[in-house]
């Protein structure tokens, strides 16, 4: 039994199962991983999972971050257990498509394309492998700010947190108002990933619309924000469960259901932001 999906569009695979873990009051975004068990990994390469299916892979509790096909577990000798649901990851290939305007007539353009994956606790696998529980780490998150490449500058003051591109300055409350170690780092990181769309850094679009003052909360950019924070939070093994209203989960609902490609472009510009902040290439999906 290979997965209850049907092949379909693959950001509408990604978007229904963010819709659907927010229509149950789950933001993957806000916690995107067990910390008891570990990020979730590929039992093939061992390396973990980024972006979009750290979120997908993270929002569904198993005793093993090891993920495998059904061909991968056949492979090595076991197989699915019977009645097995899968998750779908996705990848970007691509594809050769004939234009004039290139020297050669063909260009290469980027296509999504999915595949379904199994929890080795849905198999019969044995032998996986383990990995430590990951440890609360603020010195790493300290460490993060402090090494952010050509960063923006940092006031403490006031009572609002923001973002400022025309001076490109990040402001927040000083660190003593904020209730939790989790509060004040998943506000920075939300903040230090509005900068990185800066032009004199990634030069993301639409950012210089972004402010204290932006209408329009639930934007693209502010999305972005919300993933780079969330994603950092998995580099320092620091969760987010800090609740949220009913308001938020709803206005978000809103923008998924309206544009079925916005969580794959979101999480997509949040991973290349933490890779900015990081200095780092990706290791891969």
């Amino acid at each position: 039994m290979q997965s209850n999906y049907t092949p379909r569009d693959s950001y509408v695979q990604v978007t229904d199962r963010i819709i659907e873990l927010l229509e149950k009051g789950t933001i993957p975004w806000h916690k995107p991983w067990n910390s008891d068990v570990g990020r979730p990994r590929s039992l093939a390469t061992l390396k973990p999972y980024h972006g979009i299916n750290l979120l997908i892979l993270g929002s569904v509790d198993y005793q093993s971050p090891f993920w495998v096909t059904f061909n991968e577990a056949k492979r090595r000798g076991g197989f699915v257990k019977k009645g097995q649901s899968a998750l779908w990851v996705v990848f970007w290939k691509w594809i050769e498509v004939q234009d004039e305007k290139e020297a050669n007539g063909i260009k290469l353009i980027p296509l999504l394309k999915s595949t379904p994956v199994f929890n080795t606790d849905q198999t019969t696998l044995q032998d996986i492998p383990k990995v430590e529980r990951a440890q609360r780490d603020i010195p790493t998150a300290e460490s993060i700010i402090a090494n952010m490449q050509n960063p923006p500058q940092i006031f403490w003051g006031g009572v609002r947190a923001c973002y400022q591109p025309g001076n490109d300055a990040i402001h927040l409350p000083v660190r003593a108002a904020f209730d939790s170690d989790e509060e004040y780092y998943s506000t920075l990181f939300h903040e230090m990933t509005h900068a990185t769309g800066h032009e004199k850094r990634l030069d993301r679009d639409r950012v210089a619309l972004i402010d204290d003052s932006a209408k329009d909360r639930y934007s693209k950019e502010e999305l972005i924000a919300e993933m780079g924070s969330a994603f950092l939070m998995v580099e320092c093994g620091i969760e987010n469960t800090l609740p949220l209203s009913a308001g938020y989960i709803s206005g978000w609902l809103r923008v998924l259901k309206n544009d079925k490609r916005i969580i794959v472009y979101a999480a997509a510009n949040a991973q290349r932001a933490v890779d900015y902040i990081l200095g780092k290439e990706k290791e891969g999906e």
